[in-house]
Parts: C-alpha cells; sequence; structure tokens
C-alpha cells in the first residue's frame, strides 16, 4: 500500500472517528451520568502510552509518522462534556520500560501529580495497590455504544482471563484497548537471500537455530540473526525468553500448574505454584531444562559482542543486505516497507516457539490462525490509578467515563489503525489495514497464552534474578548458584504478592 495513502486514510479514519463519537453521544450532553455531577471536572490527567498524542500534528524530521487519533478523541470529548485532557506526555511520562514507567509513577505519587488514567503495563504494579476496581463499572452500559446494555460486552470475551487485565485476586483492574496481532513480535527476514541460499521459513525453536546456523555459511552474511535492539541485556525479561523459549515448558507444567482446570494458568495460580515449589529449577525439571536453553542461547546463539552492537550498526547492515534475520515489533512494518535503501525483497514470520524438539519436558503448543479462533493476548491496557482518584468521585466517574469513550469501536478503530501495532480488543472495530500488505493476519501463530513463566513477580525480584542470570552466562557464577538465587527471589516475590494484596492462601500447601 502506497505510504501516503495510507497516513492520509488514517486521518481520515481519526477525524470520522472523532465525528462519530460526538454525534452518537451528544443526546449524552445533559445527561446527569456525564455532564451533570461531574461537570465540575475541567481537567482529566491521562496517560495512554504510545497512543497519546506526538508534540507535533505534522510529520517532522524526529517525528516522521505523528500520533494524532487521541488528540482529536480528546478535542471530540472536550467539546461534549466540557472537559479538557491533559496528557502524561507533557510530563516527560516514559514508555520504554517498567522500571522507568514505574520509577515515574512514584515521582508523580510523591508529588501528587499521578495520572487519573494510567498505563503501567496492564497489572505490573498491581502489588502497589495502585489500582482501581473496575468490575462493577464494566458491567454498566456504555453511552457511547448504540444499544449497548452491559460495557464489558463490547469486548472480546476472552480478554478478561489475560494477566494484564485481571489481578492475582481475580479482580479487573485495567481496560484493553489493542491486542497483539497474532503473535507478539516478528522475525523480519531477506526473503532474497532466503530464495537464494535454499533457506526455508521455520516454525520450531530447533528450526530457527539450524536456520542461523545455515545464515553462518552464507557468504556475505554478517549477522544470520538479530535480536530486538531494546532488548540491550543478557536477561530472562527478554522476548526470546517471553515468547519463545518459556511457553512450551510453562505449557508443560500447566497440569500442575492449573489448579481449577480451566485450561489458563492465572497469576494467582503462579504464586501459589512457586510457593509450593513447582518452579525451583533445583528440582523442577522444565525450569532446569529452560534456563539451560536460555543459557545456551545468550551464550552460542547470539553474535560476540551483541548486547554493545548499536541500532545504527544493525540497520546499516540490514540494508546492505548482510542480516538474514532480525527481530522487531509489528509496529516496525510501516517503516520497512517505507525504506527506500534496502534493495532486497523483505517478509516475516511469527517467532519460532521452543516444543518437544527442543526438550521432553516442553509441550508441542497449537498453532491457529486468527480466523479460526487464535486468541491474541493483550498489548495496551488502561487503569484507572487510586492515588489520583481515591477520595475524588467525581474524578473517578469522570475517568470511567472517558474509558467508556475511549474504548468505543470508533475510537479504538482510529488509534489502532494509526498505531498500526495491534489488533482491536474491541469488537466492531477494525483492524490496520496496513496488514493487509503482508496477509500476515492469514498466518499461523502459535497459542502461548496457556501460561507465563514467572519470574521474580516483583520488579526488583525480577531484577535479582536478571542479574544472577547475566552472572551465569559470563561465567560469574555457576549454574547452581543461578538456581539458588532464582528460587529464592521467585519464592520472595511471591511471598510480597500475597501479603501485599492480601491472597487467600487457604488450601495452599505452604
Amino acid at each position: 500500500m502506497n505510504r501516503k495513502k495510507l497516513l492520509s486514510g488514517v486521518l481520515a479514519v481519526c477525524i470520522a472517528a472523532a465525528t462519530a463519537l460526538t454525534s452518537a453521544a451528544c443526546a449524552k450532553k445533559n445527561n446527569k451520568d456525564s455532564g451533570g455531577d461531574t461537570a465540575e471536572v475541567k481537567k482529566l490527567f491521562v496517560d495512554l502510552h504510545t497512543l497519546m498524542p506526538s508534540a507535533s500534528e505534522n510529520a517532522t524530521p524526529d517525528q516522521p509518522h505523528p500520533v494524532n487519533a487521541s488528540r482529536y478523541i480528546a478535542a471530540a470529548y472536550k467539546s461534549l462534556t466540557g472537559t479538557e485532557i491533559v496528557w502524561a506526555s507533557d510530563y516527560a511520562k516514559p514508555t520504554d520500560n517498567i522500571n522507568n514507567i514505574s520509577a515515574w509513577f512514584n515521582q508523580q505519587i510523591n508529588i501528587k501529580n499521578c495520572p487519573a488514567i494510567g498505563f503501567t503495563f496492564g497489572t505490573k504494579m498491581q502489588a502497589d495497590g495502585l489500582y482501581a476496581d473496575l468490575g462493577e463499572y464494566l458491567e454498566r452500559p456504555n453511552p457511547y455504544v448504540a444499544g449497548n446494555t452491559r460495557w464489558k460486552d463490547i469486548f472480546e470475551d476472552w480478554v478478561w482471563d489475560d494477566p494484564a487485565v485481571t489481578d492475582a485476586n481475580g479482580k479487573i483492574v485495567s481496560v484493553p484497548i489493542v491486542l497483539h496481532p497474532g503473535s507478539a513480535t516478528a522475525i523480519y527476514y531477506n526473503k532474497d537471500m532466503f530464495a537464494e541460499n535454499g533457506m526455508t521459513v521455520p516454525t520450531t525453536w530447533n528450526e530457527f537455530i539450524k536456520t542461523i546456523d545455515d545464515g553462518k555459511k552464507v557468504p556475505g552474511i554478517k549477522y544470520p540473526y538479530v535480536p530486538y535492539t531494546g532488548d540491550t541485556g543478557i536477561s530472562l525479561s527478554s522476548w526470546a525468553f517471553r515468547y519463545s523459549l518459556s511457553p512450551g515448558f510453562a505449557a508443560h507444567m500447566a497440569d500442575r500448574t492449573d489448579y481449577d482446570k480451566n485450561g489458563i494458568v492465572s497469576t494467582n495460580e503462579l504464586i501459589r505454584a512457586v510457593l509450593e515449589g513447582a518452579f525451583n529449577p533445583n528440582v523442577c525439571q522444565e525450569a532446569k531444562a529452560l534456563y539451560r536453553l536460555a543459557y545456551n542461547y545468550y551464550k552460542t546463539v547470539l553474535p560476540g559482542g551483541w548486547e554493545s552492537i548499536t541500532d545504527t550498526t544493525y540497520l546499516n547492515a540490514w540494508d546492505e543486505g548482510k542480516v538474514a534475520m532480525k527481530n522487531q515489533g509489528l509496529w516496525y512494518y510501516t517503516n520497512e516497507k517505507s525504506d527506500v535503501i534496502r534493495k532486497f525483497d523483505f517478509d516475516l514470520f511469527a517467532p519460532p516457539v521452543a516444543q518437544s524438539d527442543s526438550s521432553a519436558y516442553a509441550s508441542d503448543l497449537p498453532r491457529k490462525k486468527l480466523s479460526e479462533g487464535y486468541r491474541s493476548q493483550v498489548l495496551i491496557s488502561f487503569n484507572v490509578m487510586l492515588p489520583a482518584v481515591s477520595g475524588n468521585e467525581k474524578l473517578l466517574e469522570k475517568a470511567i467515563d472517558f474509558l467508556m469513550y475511549l474504548s468505543a469501536p470508533e475510537a479504538v478503530t482510529a488509534m489502532v489503525q494509526e498505531n498500526g501495532a495491534g489488533l482491536p480488543a474491541v469488537k466492531g472495530a477494525e483492524y490496520p489495514s496496513v496488514y493487509d500488505d503482508s496477509a500476515w493476519l492469514d498466518r499461523e501463530f502459535t497459542e502461548i497464552g496457556i501460561s507465563e513463566w514467572p519470574l521474580g513477580f516483583i520488579e526488583g525480584n525480577t531484577a535479582n534474578i536478571n542479574a544472577a542470570f547475566s552472572d551465569w552466562v559470563f561465567g560469574e557464577k555457576t549454574e547452581a548458584e543461578f538456581f539458588t538465587i532464582v528460587n529464592r527471589e521467585q519464592v520472595n516475590g511471591a511471598r510480597t504478592m500475597v501479603n501485599n494484596m492480601k491472597i487467600n492462601t487457604a488450601g495452599w500447601n505452604i
């Protein structure tokens, strides 16, 4: 698709969405629920992560793809309700990782300037007690959606089981807006190079490693594989561990960790399993095999010194045809399509997952197309932040009202079309048209949502695990020392979750 046409089309969608939202909800302007007892809330402080408007409405060298959908949606909301949306980006809200986001929120809380609506990677800060329970509000009608009698019904049904939406006590604490577009990430590859050298697209981790090894034998290939450049260090929080290495091992344990036998292992069940010793690598064969596979990935698969190679070096090598494969988000697809320096054809495939051909302790996971019922995990969801709304019922109601407005199909279509990185979490909203170029949504994706692999639950504990893992890879700690540390930090993090969130442990074997 022509990029100019795509951008102009998205702009039209944004403006049309704002117009449609205003028209659909104009009857609500004098309704007590919106314009009455919350009318005096003249400003609402909001953090929408990467969906917040860019500094400029027009493309600039520093911002070639401006974000405007939320700008127009906020303007329409102000016209309708009189409430101005104040963006967290005006207060230097980071968007890169949970550690920086957590630090920013703590700073804003300390100076009593916390956003009423926030993005915290779903439920990552749940142990801090910062989230409002949204369950009762989701039972209300959404007045911005014609004919709706229960707000919860406009969303895809499966999102309420996602750990990014529901906390360890089973409370819904975030409103999903964007889902992963099938797989969470993609492997971009040099299609011409693959064809010229008889290389095939891998579907399992072992096949992927073989493809990398084959690439090492091809003259002119400098990097057979480049990991996601946002993963700048050796870490079990990396994309490779989360989306490729661990899902098959977590699924292999599900017969022991899915205590309620509903087919999905919740955060609560992971905490229980850790405290009952199920994930202790000193006795758990799945954990032992998984960590060894991750060790091998960093020790032998990645190119030497990969963590110090700059983005520019990798990008230049890719454009020069010296990279066979690279891991990147789907949001990068439009950038890749508009790359005029690259002279070869590219394509992309879903990251392969380690399964039974990698280890007897990893399960073979089913692969499905979206049309066959594949359930994408939540990518972007928003919390109502208790430090901002506690003791202020009108502000709380206004935050709920804006989230209702924001989750109307027209608004979600505009944001998702413009963002181009995911699928709508709302029924009736449209997916990004850019995916039609690659037939991406017609592909099969590995179902990895059965269970996550637990790390430390609390960011500090996870950081200690990652530091110990890095030391193991660099030879500064033994495998046995790492196993001891990871078990200790998992248990300590799980205990903190239980204590801070007052989780009921009756019936647990701890």
